[in-house]
């Protein structure tokens, strides 16, 4: 449609407006009477009068700035409201959008349009190159007054609003009656006169708080809901963008209401697969106002914090731009929803904490983060909506440990989730192990004989799990071992050494390795050893 893919340059976002007078001279001639005093004229030698200068009329300059991105080399007409009489001067904008326009003298209690086609801007959503076609046109109406003190601004919520007005002028209302109920319904809605407020660029760096700023972020919101738009529907970049949209949304408010439909006709705009509806430009432009926020091409510096009032004013306008029916609602009324697969709260972790969360909103989020006072986690980059990641926590002392899950949806929400965990790096020990390691039996000339040694297997984190014997002499084997878990910090254990009758009877020592575990498989060895004489 209206597409160019030059990539972006920052464009100024300022325009001035001045008033400059010059006298003009108008020359008369007359005959020269006999019968009339004539003091007052100068004489020729041939009796012919000279010049009789009149009072002086005024010619005017009138500036302003063109924004849809800021638009280059289009031409600015202006020209006295409603259309069809005289065009009273034009102009070419430059590249930061600005216009100057010399035109003779200004009713201040007339109506003008100024009306923009053609040119090109750079979009502030997607930074593509955006070209007006033929049919593509801006406009604005303002009154005399204001072209006489007032600087003027030439965007799409203007466009709208002189459509708006000129919908019911051919419905039969009065120009100056419909130009001032169209202008009081955007000011509602904007906050701000949207003909004479200039407009500060939001990509081209940090700007101050201020009615500049909010217009300039509402425009952006336009353009990102357009860009959206053709992602969504796999366009090519450009291809849907705000002239487009706008054309669409100029059918829908002939009528004066923003409905999502054209007079007479009961099936809803749309725009590719978008469909209009009466949120359009209250509840959608909000919402794609803030997720430009937090795009790459935000750099007004501004967040969702700052403009949040304007943009909730926007949202819920109630005014008669919009049928009654659905009621408006805020961009998003909710909070984000956190879902914290791991850690899991009050549990113990060892080695490596696994980090798996998700975080959801009807908005989008914004940003999503985890973080420990004591901790360092990785930073997460926005617009993400999940953390799957894992932390090595081998060199982090054992003990309690908080981590605190957060998620900032692109209206500024924030919702938080806490989890409360321990680190345990450390195995159980092994205590009052009886008899003690290296103790002798002497039981010559007796049986197969059996010695029960038993101890407590003590564990201050996660808690003692259970005990493994190894005999490591004379021979390598397992022997059944036991344990009991009396509280999470001790357990009691048993195990039995079994000793064969030798002939002639001899001392024998004993090996044995017991690995005590706790619940998270840390473990211990400790060497033990027994001398039985059979």
């Amino acid at each position: 449609m209206h597409s160019d893919q030059t990539r972006f340059k920052n464009t100024p976002g300022r325009f001035s407006f001045r008033l400059h007078l010059f006298p003009m001279v108008i020359l008369s001639a007359s005959l020269l009477m006999a019968s009339c005093k004539a003091s007052n004229l100068d004489l020729s030698s041939n009796g012919q009068a000279g010049a009789l200068t009149s009072a002086p009329t005024q010619t005017a300059t009138v500036s302003g700035t063109a924004v849809d991105g800021f638009i280059d080399q289009g031409e600015v007409v202006l020209s006295t409201f409603p259309p069809g009489a005289a065009v009273l001067g034009s102009a070419t904008t430059d590249t930061s959008g600005r216009f100057s326009i010399q035109t003779t003298p200004i009713d201040s209690a007339a109506l003008y349009q100024l009306t923009l086609t053609g040119g090109s801007s750079i979009d502030f959503a997607s930074g593509y190159s955006i070209s007006l076609s033929s049919l593509d046109s801006l406009s604005t109406i303002v009154t005399g007054k204001t072209l006489l003190s007032s600087p003027v601004t030439i965007t799409i919520m203007t466009t709208l609003m002189a459509n708006q007005a000129q919908g019911m002028i051919n419905r039969g209302a009065a120009p100056l009656a419909s130009f001032q109920n169209a202008l009081g319904l955007w000011s509602g809605l904007l906050g701000f006169d949207p003909t004479t407020t200039p407009v500060t660029d939001p990509t081209a760096g940090p700007e101050s708080m201020g009615y500049p700023a909010i217009y300039g972020l509402i425009l952006a919101g336009f353009s990102q809901m357009a860009m959206a738009i053709g992602v969504n529907d796999h366009l090519s970049p450009g291809t849907s963008n705000t002239l487009g949209l706008l054309s669409v949304l100029n059918s829908d408010i002939s009528d004066g209401v923003l409905d999502g439909l054209k007079p007479g006709d009961p099936n809803p705009l749309t725009y590719y697969t978008y469909t209009l509806t009466a949120d359009t430009l209250r509840k959608d432009i909000a919402d794609s106002t803030l997720e430009f926020l937090w795009g790459d091409r935000n750099q007004s510096g501004l967040a969702p914090i700052d403009v949040s009032g304007s943009v909730n004013a926007l949202a819920l306008d109630s005014s008669s731009l919009f049928p009654g029916n659905p009621l408006p609602t805020l961009p998003d009324p909710g909070s984000p929803l956190i879902t914290v697969s791991s850690p899991v709260n009050n549990a113990y972790y060892n080695n490596t904490l696994p980090l798996v969360a998700t975080a959801s909103d009807a908005l989008g989020i914004g940003l999503f983060s985890v973080t420990s006072t004591t901790l360092p986690l990785p930073v997460n980059p926005p617009g993400s909506t999940s953390i799957q990641t894992g932390v090595d926590i081998l060199g982090i002392p054992d003990g309690p440990l908080t981590t605190v899950f957060s998620a900032e949806n692109l209206a500024g929400t924030v919702s938080t989730q806490t989890i409360s965990l321990s680190i345990d790096n450390t195995a159980p020990t092994l205590q009052n192990l009886s008899p003690i390691s290296a103790t002798s039996y002497d039981i010559c000339g007796s049986t197969n004989y059996s010695v029960q040694v038993t101890g407590q297997m003590v564990d201050t984190g996660s808690g003692p799990s259970r005990i493994q014997v190894q005999e490591t002499a004379p021979v390598s084997q397992a022997i059944s071992a036991y344990s009991t878990v009396v509280n999470r910090t001790t357990s009691n254990v048993s195990f039995y050494v079994f000793a064969p009758v030798n002939s002639p009877c001899k001392a024998v020592t004993f090996t044995y390795n017991i690995t005590v575990y706790d619940a998270l498989n840390n473990q211990r060895t400790i060497p033990y050893s027994m001398i039985i004489a059979n």
